[in-house]
């Protein structure tokens, strides 16, 4: 009898992100959630952020996962702290 040896490699990829958001597109807003000052972004740029849709920070934001604000013209602007914990949250599950 034959043995063969077998040797299995495993990768462990890493990714990170880089985005830039433009300064004017981001506020520094009291949360009451956070209570506490805190930067809130757009949802086109939260989105962007944690690599969801923006369907779904909309989704999150209704169920009170995320912690957000509008703003005087009725944009949803998104709390960078909430958003930022909520991704760390879904990297450990």
């Amino acid at each position: 009898m034959k043995f063969h040896k077998r040797t299995e490699i495993t990768f462990k990829e890493a990714r990170e992100r880089v985005i830039r958001i433009r300064k004017s597109t981001v506020a520094t807003i009291f949360c009451e959630s956070c209570a506490c000052p805190a930067k809130h972004l757009p949802v086109s740029n939260a989105a962007s952020l944690v690599g969801l849709s923006e369907l779904a920070i909309f989704r999150l934001v209704e169920s009170r996962q995320l912690h957000s604000v509008e703003n005087t013209w009725g944009t949803l602007l998104v709390c960078r702290n909430s958003l930022l914990d909520f991704a760390e949250r879904s990297r450990r599950d």
